[in-house]
């Protein structure tokens, strides 16, 4: 019995050295690939040195499925060089050629628009929502080099995810099997087998039960999250024809996998989102938007709330009316700085409210200097009417800009022409 006891611990050790061995030689891999990417980063200044095309818009330079190689210096980006850029909100980069660049002459910013070869128009519609350029900071890199069809393997293992685990799998499992003799107390027995499959039979989803075409329009669908994705892109990143689209969409919605969603850029589109996500700010309109549709009442409300706190301040600073609002308690949710700077320029736009400066003094005298402040215009005046009484009789009374002038402004009394000339007068 001693003889076969340690027979039996030599060969547990044996097998245990092997597995580590195995191991140890999968992690050199792994950490020598993500070494040659980092080193690739770094000669190339791209985050992302290679890229595949995933759909038709640059065709015929580009085809889906091509792999291009980026590289990105420090030279200014020119127009009609192809580049690679991220999108606000978009997690997939987008590789279309530059059709204008505009140059800041007091910062030396470089502003680019870009479009696809293969698009009717330009991206200002793919950008962020009020966003009509790019900056150097969206640009991954410039397209110095492809290979043609090379990166259809990543497409079909990003549209077939099943393909992708079991290459994962099989690389996992085949340094294990390496030189490991097979043990017949490892086999699974056949009524295992048997309960396995039935559980698999039994557990079968909506989403098990789609056909080729359907699962690649599902997964292209599911892949956008909740910035969804237009039917005719789809047509476009999948090769497929209308018929088929259309009736896989519709196989799609009716295993409520998919719905259909309002999209306030584009209300004429038909745009598609995976059920379990909620659209986007940029696709609903956010707050100001109810069912595709501009809700009115709130904004009704919205610019009531801010009259009223500006009335009962007299005047009112940006953070004042913002915490204001706050406090009221009326919203469920706190509004964004962005959708209240919205509604006081449609306010002053509208002639409700106007916009001045603090000068430090009277109503400004808990103010800053310079401060931007908003003061409600009374019924039939306006900022720019002319006073009238004692005061009208030097400039200052009946200047149409007295409400941005200020001590140490740009506009004051030191370098204001008119008033010099009453002084000698």
């Amino acid at each position: 019995m001693g003889w076969i006891g340690e027979s039996i611990e030599s060969i547990k050790s044996l097998q245990i050295r092997q597995v580590l061995t195995q191991a140890v030689s999968l992690g050199m891999i792994v950490t020598s690939a993500l070494i040659i990417w980092k080193a690739l980063m770094c000669i190339t200044g791209s985050e992302s040195p290679v890229v595949v095309v995933l759909s038709g818009s640059m065709e015929p330079g580009f085809k889906r499925g091509d792999i291009l190689f980026l590289h990105m210096s420090k030279e200014p980006i020119r127009a009609g060089e192809i580049v690679v850029f991220n999108v606000d909100g978009r997690e997939i980069p987008i590789v279309h050629r530059v059709i204008k660049v505009h140059e800041r002459e007091d910062t030396g910013e470089v502003d680019v628009l870009t479009k696809g070869d293969n698009n009717y128009g330009d991206d200002r519609l793919l950008y962020a929502q009020g966003q009509l350029w790019l900056q150097r900071h969206h640009i991954m890199g410039r397209a110095v080099g492809f290979l043609p069809y090379v990166g259809w393997v990543t497409i079909i293992m990003t549209e077939k995810p099943i393909i992708k685990y079991i290459l994962i799998g099989a690389l996992g499992l085949l340094p294990l099997t390496l030189n490991t003799p097979t043990s017949p107390t490892a086999a699974t027995p056949p009524a295992t087998r048997m309960s396995q499959k039935r559980k698999r039979t039994d557990a079968k989803s909506p989403a098990d039960s789609l056909t080729d075409h359907e699962r690649i329009l599902y997964n292209l669908i599911r892949s956008k999250q909740d910035m969804g994705i237009w039917s005719r892109d789809m047509k476009q990143v999948t090769n497929l024809s209308d018929s088929i689209v259309n009736k896989s969409l519709k196989s799609l919605q009716a295993k409520n996998l998919i719905k259909e969603v309002v999209n306030i850029q584009s209300k004429g589109r038909k745009h598609f989102m995976a059920t379990e996500f909620e659209p986007s700010k940029e696709l609903s309109g956010g707050a100001w938007y109810a069912d595709g549709k501009l809700d009115m009442d709130f904004i009704k409300i919205v610019r009531k709330q801010c009259v009223k706190h500006i009335v009962r301040l007299k005047v009112a600073t940006f953070e004042g009316i913002s915490d204001a609002l706050k406090r009221s308690g009326i919203f469920k949710e706190d509004l964004t700085k962005q959708q209240i700077e919205e509604i006081l320029r449609a306010m002053v736009l509208d002639k409700e409210i106007m916009e001045l400066k603090s000068n430090g003094s009277g109503v400004f005298n808990n103010i800053p200097v310079g401060k931007v402040c908003y003061k409600v215009v009374k019924e039939g005046g306006s900022a720019s009417e002319p006073r009238i009484g004692a005061f009208a009789s030097i400039p200052c009374g009946v200047c149409p800009q007295i409400s941005l002038c200020t001590p140490d402004g740009i506009i004051s009394p030191k370098t204001c022409v008119y008033y010099t000339k009453w002084l000698e007068f």
